[in-house]
């Protein structure tokens, strides 16, 4: 396809060709304009920039819950349409919110184990043993059972990379992930995000943090539209 450079470059998980993004009201704004961007399995992509700039649109677009006004983009080496976005999301894509986006009065390994039950995908044992382990690896395993209403912050942003995990995509989507929480919590969770990737998983994260963004693999300045190494 286009966006694959020669035979020996990995393939992209995410890429944004030309992409623009335009709102008319109450005037015709570009919050994007002409971005190109590829994020190649194994790497940690930061997108910085002031508010406004439109970090959590481009991911909006990589994640197909908004479509470009011009270009396109592109998930595992499909392009991103309105009738195929919600598979995609299904199959390929993670998303952390800062604001967590967790049901309250789930407990917590319910909420870990919604998106299987969503898509189809959920088995009663495998699942919750999946879930477990996740739990495992972001230090929840004793909350296990708690109402979400109950967890801390960095706790609920630790409940919300395992569910981003559960389906095992191979792009996590992070939209200000540490915003809400404290400097220890903050780095915690960064962290766990970081070690995320893989050589079949990218993660590609927005935040404000120059301390975090400088520990990505590669910085993608959006006030300079270009792509600043790190």
């Amino acid at each position: 396809m286009s966006f694959q450079k020669d035979l020996f470059s990995p393939k992209p998980l995410l890429f944004l060709d030309n992409v623009t993004r335009s709102f008319t009201f109450p005037q015709v704004t570009n919050v994007l304009s002409e971005v190109t961007l590829e994020v190649v399995p194994g790497e940690c992509v930061a997108l910085v920039g002031a508010s406004g700039e439109g970090k959590s649109t481009l991911l909006h677009l990589a994640a197909g819950l908004d479509l470009p006004t011009t270009g396109k983009v592109y998930v595992k080496g499909s392009e991103v349409t309105k009738e195929n976005a919600p598979l995609l999301r299904q199959k390929h894509i993670g998303f952390v919110y800062q604001a967590f986006h967790l049901i309250e009065d789930l407990s917590l390994i319910d909420n870990v184990t919604l998106p299987l039950k969503i898509s189809g995908n959920f088995d009663p044992i495998a699942s919750i043993q999946a879930a477990k382990k996740l739990l495992s690896n972001v230090g929840l395993l004793h909350r296990i059972h708690y109402p979400i209403r109950l967890l801390s912050g960095g706790e609920k942003q630790r409940a919300a990379v395992a569910r981003a995990l559960i389906t095992d995509p191979c792009l996590i989507l992070a939209d200000e992930p540490t915003g809400n929480l404290d400097k220890k919590s903050s780095e915690e969770v960064f962290e766990l995000i970081l070690s995320s990737r893989s050589d079949q998983r990218a993660v590609v994260v927005a935040t404000h943090s120059e301390a975090l963004a400088n520990r990505c693999d590669r910085i993608f300045d959006l006030s300079k539209l270009k792509p600043v190494c790190s």
